[in-house]
């Protein structure tokens, strides 16, 4: 009869089981927390997408609606519903004859409707007046606050309502004088503002008395509301199909359609299933945006998981032993672990669902990366979607399936490999003897270092982006192969140079452990420096992204706040920059005046020319690199320029095409039609890669990138020049945009000393939104949507990658437990101690440590590289895409806590592994060795 080992059926099975069911629940709740915490935050983008639909969810046209009223409001869903008529006309100014020249007439185009008493009962909230109130006579107009701003109206005036008189073919366009009694808003303003126009076409330009809607443009439509308690952000996709279905009821009451025609008679706009449907999209980008920016976690979790496979089955090797000694096929064998895996995966994606959801309140609670607001775990919305639950089940099912499949093609190709002579066993041989994974990591640090190294045209370009974003997962598998040959061919070496640190005994057996065929110390090793890696590059991310932001907006904007003056108000000019200037806060400004010159005659090569006081800017702007100009390498040119009526400092992009150098001479023309019609001759002082012509208002935002954009390169064609000297020689207050730039001290909120300028002078001479702050871009840019997901997902997986790393190390300590506890039971029979035991488990851990630094050194910089070099915080270039800004503090507290957790983790467990009886350890030890099933 065979001998079990003492244990064995008691704890054996439990232990794997447990370590297979805790890999799977990691993999779920990880996919199950990134979704609920996009779908809670979700909450807020549905809110905003149902308040721009307004107390009118739908619209319908077609014939006879009007007196359809009823029939509408029948319909299953419907809750209210109410007709309105309309016509589209124009409004003149009354100094303008309705039918004489109107050609030139100056006056708006737009949707004329006469609300009568049942709508304005039915939907209270379509118009809110602002001032006066509704026309109460066919001589009285209310007109769109939009439009009175637009064309300069006034309360109490008048407009010329013109409309056509006739039949169609000899019809005339004739005009009544009514007064303005009201200005309102519209319900569907919200929605018109994201064309950054008013459109009057959806947002009515006016409203009159039912008896002003006659002739032939008459717009007959019934407005609707929904049933709303029936939407919810909960199943989108089901409240999405509620609002079509009552759409579609609508259209069958054409009776052609749908059996004869695929159109309808009648035309529904269905608003509330339009922003629905925004929702949807914009929840699955932000789902797939996340998954994207998590491949790095996934990879974690999928070498975990291939661990856990390869655990799985070596614990099995004694039961698999003994069914084949029965007579079962390798066929069988697979059946039963697969059945194991299957049901396993059943029960961990159950409560995975669960634990991802309390998962989510992690990110819920982070207000930056790492930083905790408590009280919002129990104020943010939690939801759960139908969609997440689907997702996290398919993945939960699929992903250690896929890796037991991938683990056996992997073993069963080796096996092949090793025993057979083919073309594969050859092919193999031939990529052992290139060193593919040398070859892999050679190949992906050049190809990353010639993107690097390439001009922006290149960095920006999508199929090079590509490449950007896969080679940090080639120089991983890379390093990866390399470090587990490295651990198994050098374990033996670092066990002879090993002996006077830590002992003849330590060196022998704890450094020789890790290299064993079967040891998972390699790939757990792997686990850490990933982890570690992951968390640097995300706390470097959430560090550098708003220092860009500031340093781009003070490049572009010419310092920390800037006013772009107005020409019409030159006279106040002098007393605004007085006002600015004695602010508490502001500590100097300075007035750029920007002209266009070109330099060559024939009208190309327009160039922006900067004059400057260079005295005064010198204590106001920055360069490039986000250095106050003081400090930085401008500073002797801008002395030189002091001191140099005709100087000019450059841009490199303009010596490159002139091909000329310091100390030459540049001319600039002003150009009229096709006549040159005024030379400036200037001397070259300096020559820098970019220089800020402070003509921009904002930097722009990378999420809101329209595929059609065409990046404009902020810094080049820019010349700086004497302001004393242009001025001589040109109107600079007239022909050019004058900017008045202003410092303020350390750590002062721009944006409140802006509002305090701007409430200290009644009408400050500037254009409309001719303003621009740095504190108020950088906290406009953190605001966001997309930044704080991220942000928030990024401290969620960072604590995430705590559970994966113990879970790594739990299946390297549980690998092989019972040779372990032989080990120490020999150890111990032989006279060695406790302390002499811990000793060698010391030992391992020590050389983990050590390997684990040097690929740590090796791969995170890169990794932080890269991944900098794929964020973007605006749609402009800039001569520096991104700044990087390293936390020592928060590195140092990461690498110290998962490295102490680990320590600690290990030295438990040989702990606890130095409670064994000799007779236990030992017992039956002949019956584990493999027959086909040996340690994988």
């Amino acid at each position: 009869m065979s001998a079990v080992p003492v244990g064995y059926e008691a704890f054996s099975n439990m232990r794997r089981k447990g370590v297979t069911l805790l890999s799977i629940l990691l993999a779920t709740s990880m996919v199950m927390g990134i979704f609920v915490y996009v779908d809670s935050y979700s909450v807020y983008e549905w809110d905003n997408q149902m308040g721009q639909v307004g107390p009118i969810a739908m619209s319908v046209q077609g014939p006879g609606i009007a007196a359809m009223v009823d029939e509408v409001k029948a319909i299953d869903g419907v809750t209210v519903a109410e007709s309105i008529r309309g016509v589209h006309t124009e409004l003149l100014d009354v100094n303008v004859s309705g039918n004489n020249g109107y050609e030139y007439e100056r006056g708006i185009w737009g949707l004329i409707q006469a609300p009568n008493q049942s709508y304005i009962e039915a939907f209270p909230d379509a118009f809110t007046y602002l001032e006066g109130r509704p026309s109460e006579s066919d001589s009285e107009i209310a007109i769109h606050e939009a439009a009175m701003e637009q064309m300069d109206w006034q309360l109490g005036g008048a407009v010329n309502f013109t409309y056509w008189i006739g039949s169609n073919w000899e019809r005339e366009r004739a005009g009544k004088i009514l007064e303005i009694v009201g200005i309102y808003s519209h319900y569907t303003d919200a929605y018109s503002s994201e064309y950054y126009y008013f459109d009057f076409y959806n947002s009515p330009l006016a409203l009159v008395n039912d008896s002003n809607i006659f002739g032939t443009n008459i717009e007959r439509r019934v407005d609707l509301d929904v049933d709303r308690s029936q939407l919810s952000p909960f199943d989108a996709r089901a409240s999405l199909t509620f609002t079509q279905n009552i759409a579609e009821e609508i259209k069958r009451f054409d009776n052609w359609y749908p059996e004869h025609r695929r159109y309808s008679d009648y035309n529904v706009n269905n608003r509330i299933g339009s922003r629905i449907s925004y929702f949807m999209s914009w929840v699955l980008m932000q789902r797939i945006s996340q998954i994207g920016r998590t491949t790095g976690v996934f990879l974690l979790l999928i070498l975990v998981l291939f661990l856990t496979i390869r655990h799985n089955v070596n614990e099995r090797k004694f039961e698999m032993n003994m069914l084949v000694s029965r007579g079962a096929s390798e066929g069988d064998l697979n059946k039963i672990i697969f059945r194991e895996i299957v049901i396993l995966s059943a029960l961990g994606t159950g409560l995975g669902l669960g634990v991802g959801a309390i998962f989510s309140r992690i990110a819920s609670m982070a207000t930056g990366f790492f930083q905790f607001s408590p009280i919002l775990f129990f104020t943010e919305p939690l939801l759960i979607t139908v969609d997440s639950i689907i997702i996290a089940v398919l993945i939960g099912f699929t992903l250690p399936v896929a890796t037991y499949i991938l683990y056996r093609m992997v073993y069963k190709m080796r096996d092949v490999v090793t025993e057979s002579k083919g073309k594969l066993a050859k092919l193999s041989r031939g990529l052992r003897m290139i060193r593919w994974d040398a070859l892999l990591l050679s190949l992906s640090i050049l190809l990353m270092m010639l993107v690097y190294t390439s001009d922006i045209g290149v960095q920006y370009n999508p199929f090079f982006g590509m490449i950007l974003a896969i080679t940090p997962l080639t120089i991983f598998i890379s390093l990866g192969s390399l470090t587990i040959k490295l651990v198994r061919k050098g374990a033996d070496f670092l066990s002879r140079h090993m002996h006077k640190l830590a002992g003849d005994i330590s060196a022998n057996i704890g450094v020789r452990r890790i290299g064993r065929g079967a040891s998972s110390a390699g790939p757990a090793i792997l686990v850490l420096v990933l982890a570690i890696s992951l968390s640097w590059t995300n706390s470097v991310i959430g560090a550098s992204l708003p220092v860009t932001k500031e340093n781009h907006a003070r490049f572009a904007f010419g310092g920390d706040l800037s006013f772009h003056l107005d020409t019409s108000y030159q006279t106040s000019w002098d007393n605004f920059t007085a006002n600015v200037s004695i602010h508490p806060q502001v500590t100097a400004v300075s007035q750029l005046s920007v002209a266009n010159l070109y330099l060559s005659a024939g009208a190309s090569d327009e160039v922006q020319v900067v004059a400057m006081n260079p005295d005064s800017y010198l204590n106001v702007g920055y360069d490039y690199l986000g250095a106050p100009l003081e400090n930085s390498t401008l500073k002797p040119m801008l002395d030189t320029l002091s001191s140099s009526s005709t100087g000019a400092i450059i841009t490199e992009d303009i010596a490159e095409d002139y091909e000329v150098s310091v100390g030459d001479t540049l001319r600039g023309f002003t150009i009229t039609g096709e006549d040159v019609e005024q030379v400036f001759v200037f001397t070259i002082i300096g020559i820098t890669a970019a220089l800020s012509d402070a003509t921009l208002t904002d930097t722009g935002t990378a999420q809101d990138d329209p595929w059609w954009w065409r990046p404009t390169e902020v810094g080049a064609t820019t010349i700086w020049v004497n302001r004393d000297y242009m001025m001589s020689q040109y109107d600079l207050v007239n022909n050019s945009q004058n900017i008045l730039c202003t410092r303020v001290i350390d750590g002062a909120n721009t944006t409140t000393v802006m509002h305090d300028i701007l409430n200290m002078s009644s009408s400050p001479p500037i254009r409309p939104d001719g303003f621009a702050s740095v504190s108020l871009e950088v906290s406009t840019y953190l605001s966001q949507t997309a930044f704080q997901i991220d942000r928030s997902v990024d401290t969620m997986l960072t604590v995430a990658t705590t559970a994966i790393i113990l879970g790594g190390f739990v299946i390297y300590a549980f690998e092989g437990i019972r040779n372990r506890r032989r080990e120490i039971a020999l150890l111990r029979a032989m006279g060695a101690d406790r302390r002499d035991v811990l000793k060698v488990q010391a030992a391992e851990m020590l050389v983990l440590m050590f390997i684990g630094l040097i690929l740590l050194i090796g791969y995170s910089p890169l990794l932080i590289a890269n991944t900098l070099m794929t964020y973007s915080t605006t749609t402009f270039i800039f001569p520096v895409s991104i700044y990087a800004v390293i936390p020592y503090l928060q590195l140092g507290i990461i690498f110290i806590f998962f490295t102490a957790m680990v320590s600690i983790f290990i030295i438990a467990v040989a702990a606890l592994s130095t409670r064994v009886k000799l007779s236990e350890a030992l017992n039956a030890a002949w019956a584990e060795t493999g027959i086909i099933w040996g340690e994988q």
